[in-house]
């Protein structure tokens, strides 16, 4: 631009004003000229919508997980005069836009203060004192937030007197009525958040998007010609199919239809392999060691061993590391925690432990005597084993060993996740090769209700294209995510299903394997670049839909039942 006014390039040592850098607003041409130049936008930070100052302080922001060593730019909320109670009830049951400076919708549920809670009962503000407990629980919640948002955004909100108590949007979905108009409907998350009242905006002075902002759309408008959406319905569930016209509350769509393999004789390999998971009482019985040494030795074990110079411990880890009950975390291939909160350990897992007390016997030994001690020392098992006992070099072989193991590094997951072993993926990726030969694709052209369509690019959220989907182990999916690392309408496998810490629908993960590779792509076996981890909303699920065409007594394929001895059978025909 002709504002900028800078010879170039700068001599060594020599600055120029930043001012020759800014150009002047005349000489801007914008790439849309008809829109708002500052509108807000959900996601995007948008500070101007309340009064602030900036100040440069060593306040420790952090900056990835890392507290920041020198000044942050720090806005100060302008403390605004008393504002009345009565201002903040009356926003009961009303949407309000929340975690400034990322704007996003909220539905207020809840005011709290020190002294008193309001709720809204029955269209009726409904006041409650508040106990002890809950002073303290407030308390809490203020300490807590003022603290979350200065370390992390950077914002100071002063004294807070006033908490507000809010569902956040989960998305919005359009509703289809017989005369042919459209509404938008939004739905709330079940999960409850508390914002301080200086941070919640009841009313924004700048536009939004036409498609949050109106309330009644046109068919058309949902499902433009040449868009492309799926089916979620029978017959076609999952299907791909490009928008040809709408009319008289039809959609006219090109559907693509194409079989998928249901991959009935791969879940029965994959279920005839629960006869290699054992109980822990098994597995003490044929090695010989407590259940309690066994859990020990399954999770991290440290033992303090004296350093060189003679002062001091240093703790080594001669645990297997595949699982830690405390933090629900647990390796898939060897551990699994069942209905009952006990856990069970792969035929893996019996034969690397088998080799270790082999390979041993006189640690697993000693460590029978000392485990209910809460420190245990090196020196400890050296004094019972003889002073020619070269306890450095022991346990130095015993790491080294360690580090051998497939164990080691363990990818580890949340409990109660499903996650499909490696070993099974050749055959998976031989069974979709065989079905792929046989596969018949062809068009079709209907005209249908909008509700059994699902357009992407309209989906607002994280609402999932089919709420009522379940997924399992070995399902059929497709990409439903345009703006993705996943290319869209790539088809995969689920082979893993992980749990997050909070327990809803939300936090659930499918690891997928798809069928072709793609840049960003993760390894999963022999596969590269074939894995992916994808949320629920990102996914429509073909077997869910063949599921649904099926008899309710076809629908889950029964497991075997298990034998009993199941490893002294293993042992035995080992030997």
């Amino acid at each position: 631009s002709s504002g900028i006014n800078a010879e170039w390039p700068l001599r060594p040592g020599e600055f120029r004003d930043k001012a020759c850098f800014l150009i002047p607003p005349d000489q801007l041409t914008w790439i849309f000229p008809d829109k708002a130049v500052d509108p807000f936008r959900m996601g995007f930070p948008t500070s101007t919508h309340l009064k602030h100052e900036i100040e440069f302080a060593q306040a420790g922001c952090k900056i990835f997980q890392f507290g920041s060593k020198d000044k942050n730019c720090i806005l100060n909320i302008d403390p605004q005069s008393e504002t009345p109670l009565e201002k903040y009830t009356a926003l009961l049951g009303e949407e309000v836009y929340v975690q400034y400076p990322h704007l996003v919708e909220a539905l207020v549920v809840g005011v709290h203060t020190e002294e008193h809670d309001y709720v809204l009962e029955d269209s009726c503000v409904s006041k409650s004192a508040a106990v002890q407990n809950k002073k303290d629980c407030f308390k809490h919640l203020k300490s807590r937030e003022c603290i979350a948002l200065k370390s992390r955004w950077g914002i100071e909100v002063g004294d807070v007197r006033v908490m507000i108590c809010v569902r956040k949007i989960r998305g919005k979905v359009p509703s289809f009525k017989s005369e042919g108009d459209v509404t938008i409907i939004k739905h709330w998350c079940e999960e409850k958040s508390y914002v301080p009242a200086q941070l919640v905006l009841s009313n924004l002075s700048t536009p939004v998007p036409v498609q949050e902002k109106c309330e009644n759309l046109s068919l058309s408008g949902v499902f433009p010609k040449d868009a492309k959406v799926f089916v979620v319905s029978n017959p076609g569930y999952g299907s791909l199919g490009t928008v040809e016209g709408s009319q008289d509350n039809r959609v006219k769509v090109r559907i693509i239809l194409s079989d998928e393999p249901m991959l009935e004789t791969f879940r029965k390999t994959i279920d005839s392999h629960d006869e290699d998971w054992y109980f822990p009482r098994e597995m003490c019985s044929e090695l010989h060691i407590s259940p309690l040494l066994l859990s020990k030795i399954t999770s991290a074990f440290k033992i303090n061993i004296a350093n060189k110079n003679g002062s001091g411990t240093t703790p080594i880890n001669i645990g297997l590391n595949i699982k830690y009950a405390n933090k629900s975390l647990m390796a898939p291939d060897y551990a699994r925690k069942i209905d009952n909160g006990g856990w069970q350990y792969s035929e893996a897992l019996y034969t690397i432990i088998k080799e270790y007390v082999v390979k041993f016997p006189e640690l697993f030994k000693e460590l029978e005597h000392h485990l209910k001690k809460e420190t245990i020392n090196a020196s400890e098992i050296a004094q019972k084993l003889g002073p020619e006992f070269n306890v450095r070099q022991y346990f130095e072989d015993v790491k080294k060993w360690l580090k051998s193991l497939s164990t080691h590094n363990s990818k580890l997951v949340g409990v109660g996740s499903e996650i499909m072993s490696t070993k099974h993926v050749a055959q998976l990726l031989a069974d979709i090769a065989e079905h792929k030969k046989t596969v018949s694709v062809h068009e079709l052209v209907v005209k249908v209700k909008p509700r059994v369509l699902f357009n992407p690019n309209f989906q607002n959220g994280v609402l999932p294209p089919d709420a009522k989907a379940d997924f399992q182990l070995c399902d059929r999916v497709v990409n439903v995510c345009s703006s993705h690392c996943v290319p869209f309408g790539y088809k995969g496998t689920i082979v893993g299903i992980k749990n997050g810490e909070i327990q809803s629908a939300d936090a659930i993960k499918y690891e997928v394997l798809f069928d072709e590779p793609f840049i960003g792509g993760l390894s999963y076996g022999e596969c590269n670049s074939h894995l992916y981890t994808m949320l629920p909303f990102t996914l429509m699920n073909f077997s869910y839909g063949m599921r649904l065409t099926q008899p309710q007594s076809e629908r889950t394929i029964p497991k075997p039942k298990r034998k009993k001895n199941r490893l002294r059978l293993c042992v035995d025909n080992t030997a």
